[in-house]
């Protein structure tokens, strides 16, 4: 949320910025200034980290998660390379910084820039201010998921050190840490402590799943005329609220720290995708079953939602599914 303006305003228990997020007001540092937010940014010195509190007028909320972030105000036209650049988010990221008057690079293998090879990726990030890493693994499977986001990652923030690049943006999933028995989750986590850990100032964009995933969700559980789906309740959110929130967040200043965003309703998971298979006249029945897996583990209802504090995108299922519904 870009705290500027007068753009925020308190509504029920929180404030909706200008893109409709909602965040709750106990942790939105009001007054901050930039010389506060300086402080996260600042604290890489010799490649190492000072500690600095964490307090109410700290952009840095307890336990890690950013509740606001504020704008760089000054800088105008930045380069801001994003990374899976031509996919779902990373396309809907490009062409909002754009539309701002930023170079917004897209770097993907299909733009000569390929971040497990490092092809490409020097020329890129040169002269760039800004990283946004969107990119996913091509293969879902326990050590080719690892292997891409650990080498990808590492790539990428050598890259960044050498470019002098002073923000990486990455997104990544709400309740990852939780999910121990999921190779892909795991690499998610894996990929957060690389960028924890290295010298580039950052901000983390954990989201829930999306809206537009859940049928290829319902395909892993499809047998025949059925699809069997756990009934665990997620906190969906529409791609493009994502995109909106990660454009966002990389032109304030790095956070060092987590941002949660979750959609506005907890929903079943079976239900979700019965519902888009009506609207898409796709016959198949939905099954409720617990003990399918997700992504290779089991879930409850806490498994993927957001702890205190998050942030809550605009857009409710039943709005985008009308939208979907009129697109037919």
């Amino acid at each position: 949320m870009l705290l500027q303006g007068g753009q925020a305003q308190r509504v029920r228990g929180g404030v909706h910025d200008a893109d409709g997020f909602v965040v709750p007001h106990v942790l939105v540092p009001f007054g901050v200034g930039d010389a506060a937010l300086g402080e996260a940014a600042l604290a890489h010195n010799d490649g190492r980290r000072r500690k600095f509190d964490v307090t109410r007028s700290s952009p840095i909320a307890h336990r890690g998660f950013v509740a606001s972030c504020h704008p760089r105000g000054t800088e105008q036209d930045m380069k801001i390379v994003v990374i899976g650049g031509t996919g779902l988010i990373g396309s809907n990221v490009v062409k909002r910084l754009a539309s701002q008057g930023h170079e917004a690079v897209a770097a993907a293998p299909n733009t000569g820039v390929n971040t497990l090879t490092g092809e490409g990726l020097a020329a890129a990030l040169d002269g760039a201010q800004v990283v946004v890493d969107v990119s996913n693994s091509p293969s879902f499977a326990d050590d080719a998921v690892m292997s891409f986001f650990k080498t990808s990652t590492g790539n990428v923030l050598d890259a960044e050190a050498a470019a002098g690049v002073r923000h990486h943006v990455a997104l990544s999933i709400v309740g990852a840490e939780r999910l121990k028995d999921s190779g892909y989750m795991r690499a998610k986590v894996a990929q957060e402590e690389m960028i924890r850990d290295g010298h580039t100032p950052y901000t983390i964009v954990k989201a829930t799943q999306f809206y537009e995933f859940v049928k290829a969700i319902a395909e892993t559980g499809a047998d025949g005329d059925t699809v069997r789906l756990t009934s665990a309740k997620l906190r969906p959110m529409a791609a493009d609220d994502v995109a909106a929130l990660v454009s966002e967040i990389a032109l304030a200043e790095p956070a060092n720290g987590l941002v949660e965003v979750a959609g506005p309703e907890a929903l079943p998971l079976d239900e979700l995708a019965r519902q888009i298979l009506r609207v898409d006249g796709d016959p198949r029945t939905v099954v409720a079953d617990p003990s399918v897996a997700y992504f290779g583990a089991i879930l409850d209802d806490n498994s993927l939602t957001p702890d205190a504090g998050f942030r809550t995108a605009p857009t409710t299922f039943a709005r985008w599914l009308a939208a979907r519904a009129a697109g037919k």
